[in-house]
């Protein structure tokens, strides 16, 4: 007890140190350092001493007055010209909050008047960035250690870790050490309470960076409860033990104070505080946009719909950029009344991908990703709501309504051409959006440099097509000659960017009947364009080769924005790629080749790639090749015409010819042979397996035989010479009584049926015909 009294009489005598003095530099200085070491010893008795509840608020109460005393001064001046006591100020201010909390942690205290004068005096020290910092980490920490304890041992931390936010500290001393404290599952709900309130309402603070950074760390709390939202939905799913908790809903989480704070700082019209706005919508995005079990209230819904289109109408650039950000699967979400906000999803996503101006982008490639994926979410709607009315909130009501193309309505929103806000779009059904989709699509296509984002464009680009086709097949034609163009501009997209518009093309083979019926010259065009793009990009090192300049102009030119040379691997991938989309395309249907120019091009093409050495004579119609041997021996230059230029091609690259052979193995044995649509050799008409093994089902059905239990019992296939398809058919009981047989059916390798044959043996009978004959000699004579 003595040393406890002590103590807590050197711990009022410390204080002193603290005083501020007017002193030189160097004794300021000294006194600073003091100061560290007066903190650092008060750390270290906390950490290391059992002390007496009165002496814990003995602590606390002297530290919390000398933070007080030293907090409240206001910091007006930088370097030379400030005070003794901004000096000490500006320098202990981290150091002295991270002490205050840890003790305060440590010391488990549940006086209420402690904790009142601990929020009151907080209050006074809102203006300084390192308490909200060390408050933000503080409640971090104590939501992890809350978690662990609601929802069990897969979820948060044994103990309450807060790390220092500035790293290692400037002023030296333990300022940069992590916290780490364990307390007990009671204390850690109620001073997770009490500091979570410490600040009031965070919405009202009036300094925009410290309004900023309250904010940054309500997100980061709202963060943690939805990872655990989604980490124990996923649990479960799975195999898991019947009591794990279920994951906290969205609405309990807005009914937290966090909530609520979001909420009212979205709402905050002021310029000031745009970036604390940003934050708390992308954080209202990120709950609305996670998946839970119960739907959300209708009041919180029509509040977060208002705000989105209140957001979207002021276009803010912070603002719009974190609504894209995180709300990009908000229309997926499935929410009630998401409709409303398809106008203005539609019209932030095309302010970040087009600009005010049609062709400038002031986002981020973060961004401008984010919309492509959020406009893509809106192909669908059109085709599928035909006839719908696009519905609207109601600005004062909160009500949604049919849709109505006032001025004073907040539903329908797209930028204009040079203002910088957004106005009203005439739009009343959903089938309307039809032609502002393909003109955000198509100049995004036009204008957009990042490669990944163009990946991601390419492939909305397929999205679109497949939504399309059926109502407005002319758009999708005009998006498929978009890509086919960007085949044809050789070095304009990277080969990843090529890549994916070759299998784009390759998957709309599954809308061959489609496309044709609305186009017949759509699909020749492709794989035309195709096996064009083939002949340059073999073409293309020596194109480049002859129209490099000299030596000395090369560092004075330079290339253009966009444009890019492929390496030899690449050039081969990228020719593989298109030689088996174009065998898609083979496969698809027959009506393909109808027009002689698509099967010549890719006999051409074939051609050009199997031949080892050749050179290339380049016509004025691209379309025209001639393929000439160099074998000077042979002496068989044939020229027609005089051509313009002459182009020596090395030998093409091991992936394209194996493509090439493919390809032309295939049309080998496919090219007119599609089955016809009528007569004996439609597809019902020719022998097959299945249909051989259910005529014998039938049969034994008709006559009372056994039948075989499964088509495999029956079936045997065997391959001769790795080139030809032997499929043998057992036929146990044969088209007479007392003979069985075998069914053989011949096929190529590339699957087409070439011979069928019947055999009947004279000499064996099957066991089961033997067994029913005996069985019928039985009856017989027992008749």
């Amino acid at each position: 007890a003595n040393e406890q009294e002590v103590f807590q009489r050197l711990l009022l005598h410390l204080t002193f140190i603290f005083e501020v003095r007017e002193l030189e530099a160097k004794p300021l200085e000294r006194q600073l350092n003091l100061c560290i070491s007066v903190l650092d010893l008060l750390t270290a008795v906390g950490r290391d001493r059992r002390l007496l509840p009165i002496t814990w608020e003995v602590m606390l109460r002297s530290l919390l007055g000398t933070t007080d005393y030293l907090l409240r001064i206001n910091v007006e001046t930088q370097g030379f010209t400030q005070s003794p006591g901004e000096y000490l100020s500006q320098e202990l201010c981290g150091l002295l909050i991270k002490v205050l909390f840890e003790l305060w942690l440590r010391s488990k205290t549940s006086d209420l008047r402690m904790w009142q004068n601990l929020a009151r005096l907080s209050k006074n020290w809102i203006k300084r960035a390192q308490l909200v910092n060390y408050w933000n980490g503080v409640c971090l920490g104590l939501t992890q250690r809350m978690l662990r304890i609601l929802y069990g041992p897969t979820e948060g931390t044994d103990i309450v870790s807060v790390p220092s936010p500035y790293g290692s500290a400037t002023t030296g001393g333990s300022g940069g050490m992590m916290i780490e404290v364990n307390l007990s599952d009671e204390y850690v709900m109620f001073m997770w309470h009490r500091m979570v309130h410490l600040l009031g309402d965070i919405s009202k603070i009036s300094h925009p960076i410290i309004h900023r950074l309250a904010l940054h760390g309500a997100a980061q709390v709202v963060d943690t409860f939805l990872k655990v939202a989604r980490s124990l939905a996923a649990v479960k799913k799975g195999t898991q033990h019947p009591k794990t908790p279920n994951p906290p809903h969205a609405n309990s989480i807005l009914d937290l104070p966090h909530g609520r704070w979001l909420f009212d700082a979205a709402q905050d019209v002021s310029p000031a505080f745009k970036n604390g706005r940003a934050i708390a919508v992308g954080c209202l995005c990120r709950i609305f946009t996670a998946r839970t079990a119960q739907p959300f209230s209708t009041k919180y819904l029509a509040r977060f719909y208002r705000l989105v289109i209140a957001s979207v109408r002021r276009g803010e650039v912070e603002v719009v950029s974190e609504l894209l950000t995180n709300g990009k699967f908000l229309l997926g979400a499935e929410l009630s009344g998401i409709t409303c906000l398809v106008p203005p999803i539609l019209a932030c996503s095309y302010r970040a991908l087009v600009g005010p101006d049609g062709s400038k982008r002031g986002n981020s490639s973060t961004v401008r990703m984010a919309a492509i994926i959020a406009l893509s979410t809106i192909f669908p709607m059109p085709c599928h709501l035909e006839g719908v009315d696009v519905p609207y909130l109601n600005d004062k009501t909160g009500e949604v309504a049919e849709a109505d193309t006032s001025e004073s309505r907040s539903g329908y929103v797209v930028p204009p051409a040079k203002e910088s806000r957004l106005v009203v779009l005439p739009v009343k059904k959903f089938e309307e959006m039809h032609q502002l989709l393909h003109d955000s699509l198509l100049q995004t296509l036009g204008i957009e440099k990042d490669r990944k984002n163009l990946q991601a464009v390419v492939w909305a680009c397929g999205v679109f097509i497949y939504e399309s086709i059926d109502a407005k097949p002319h758009m999708s034609f005009t998006v498929i000659k978009a890509l086919l163009r960007g085949l044809r501009d050789l070095g304009v997209w990277d080969a990843e960017v090529i890549e994916a518009v070759i299998r784009v093309l390759a998957s709309l083979t599954r809308l061959f009947k489609k496309i044709h019926k609305a186009n017949a010259t759509c699909v020749p065009s492709i794989v035309q364009e195709l096996c064009y793009f083939i002949r340059s990009i073999l073409l293309q090192p020596q194109q480049q080769q002859q129209q490099q300049p000299p030596p000395q102009q090369q560092q004075a030119t330079a290339p253009e924005e966009g444009a890019s040379s492929y390496s030899d691997g690449e050039r081969d991938s990228l020719a593989s790629e298109a030689f088996y989309c174009i065998l898609d395309w083979v496969m698809a249907g027959s009506e393909l080749f109808a027009t002689k120019n698509a099967l010549m091009s890719v006999i051409r093409t074939i051609r050009l790639v199997l031949a080892d050495q050749y050179t290339l004579w380049i016509a004025d119609n691209p379309e025209t090749l001639h393929v000439v041997s160099k074998d000077v021996k042979k002496k068989t230059l044939v020229k027609k015409k005089k051509p313009k230029a002459v182009d020596e091609v090395k030998e093409a690259e091991p992936k394209a010819k194996e493509a090439a052979v493919c390809v032309y193995y295939t049309i080998l044995h496919h090219f007119l042979s599609f089955p016809a649509s009528q007569g004996p050799m439609k597809m019902s008409s020719t022998i097959t397996e299945e249909g051989e093994f259910a005529a014998l089902k039938e049969k034994c059905e008709k006559e009372g035989l056994e039948c075989p239990p499964h088509e495999s019992a029956v079936v045997r296939h065997f391959v001769l010479d790795e080139q030809i398809f032997i499929s043998v058919v057992e036929k146990p009981y044969g088209d007479s009584e007392d003979k069985s047989g075998a069914t053989l059916i011949l096929r190529s390798i590339a699957g087409k049926k070439v011979w069928d044959f019947y055999h009947v043996s004279d000499v064996a009978l099957s066991k089961v015909g033997d067994r029913k004959k005996k069985e019928a000699g039985k009856a017989e004579e027992q008749g």
